[in-house]
């Protein structure tokens, strides 16, 4: 078993990280559009690189499986006696009740009570029991008529402090159903998830992947909540890097104009990394307004160049016809003339 000099690791990783940002490692500034560093199977195999070592930080610089040791083995037992000390102040989440429970001894002696000891025993007791969950709903905790005598209460919290965007971040992305109970479905958000977040009058950004669709697939997938939620204004920001990550956005009416702006303006320092994705469902300030100047590369592709009504430049090139290039006039002149 070897392990690593953590602190070599972190440098290195910090390295991986600007290089596929498209930056130069040593002093992180952008570099040109043809360098090597922006050419993308070095730009995949930089991010396998930096996986690969992020893994091994995690393991704490080994390399190989790390030595087994047990931090509280030397640790004494919760000290039951502590519990006479605690004062019931006002209701709380299970969380904080235990973090209050193992403020009254000291952690550096025992050993710490988890909230997974809590729930067991209360299950084990009959205080609370598991929703096993249907077709558009999950398995979740949830609490019985004795958990309810002895004042142990349930809530779902909604926006308590003026939130309007939420950001579900699931492993795989939309599941294409509202099955539940489908192979691996906690790794997903359910489409009946996102419409709910909708409608309760948030705006809802929800992250995915392509994976091996194609194109036909890729879009239909993209479009499948804004056909469902057809008063949802819709945007699609793409990370293109290393694997293709896509970010829907479900946007209501009246915010359209200031998310429009964020997006419009992260884009445009970003253009580099990010496009945005075409979808079915178009909005009034993206339609093109002059006849389109079509160029045929040298390799038969296609590059389309449109005005908008907004008064963006949009790219499209017919060897990915998925995604297109939005660029203000500045960025335009600055791709043509280098300066």
């Amino acid at each position: 078993m070897e392990i690593v000099d953590t602190k070599k690791l972190e440098i290195a990783i910090l390295y991986l990280q600007r290089i596929t940002e498209g930056h130069n490692p040593v002093n992180n500034m952008p570099v040109e559009d043809d360098s090597v560093i922006n050419n993308p199977n070095v730009v995949r195999c930089m991010f396998f690189v930096k996986d690969v070592l992020e893994e091994l930080k995690r393991n704490d610089g080994y390399i190989g499986r790390r030595p087994y040791t047990n931090k509280d083995n030397s640790k004494q037992d919760y000290p039951l006696d502590a519990l006479q000390d605690y004062h019931y102040t006002d209701d709380k989440s299970i969380t904080k009740f235990v973090e209050q429970l193992n403020g009254l001894a000291d952690m550096t002696v025992y050993k710490k009570i988890t909230y997974n000891h809590i729930t067991t025993w209360l299950k084990e007791k009959g205080y609370l029991d598991v929703d096993p969950g249907d077709g558009n709903r999950k398995k979740c905790t949830i609490v019985t008529d004795k958990g309810r005598e002895i004042g142990i209460k349930s809530e779902l919290r909604k926006d308590a402090r003026g939130m309007e965007l939420i950001l579900a971040d699931p492993d795989n992305g939309l599941l294409v159903s509202d099955n539940a109970k489908e192979k691996d479905s906690e790794k997903y958000i359910l489409p009946a998830e996102v419409e709910r977040m909708f409608r309760g009058g948030y705006n809802v950004v929800y992250y995915c992947h392509k994976g091996r669709r194609q194109y036909k697939a890729w879009i239909e997938y993209l479009s499948m909540m804004f056909e469902r939620i057809d008063d949802a204004k819709p945007a699609v920001l793409t990370y293109h890097k290393g694997t293709q990550r896509s970010y829907v956005f479900l946007i209501h009416k009246k915010d359209f104009q200031k998310y429009r702006g964020i997006i419009d303006t992260f884009h445009s320092r970003w253009y580099r990394l990010f496009s945005e994705e075409y979808t079915e469902i178009g909005d009034v300030t993206r339609e093109v307004t002059e006849a389109p100047f079509v160029v045929k590369c040298s390799d038969g592709a296609e590059v389309t160049i449109e005005k908008r009504a907004d008064g963006k430049i949009q790219i499209k090139n017919s060897k990915n016809p998925t995604t297109y290039l939005v660029l203000d006039a500045d960025q335009f002149c600055r791709r043509v003339w280098m300066y």
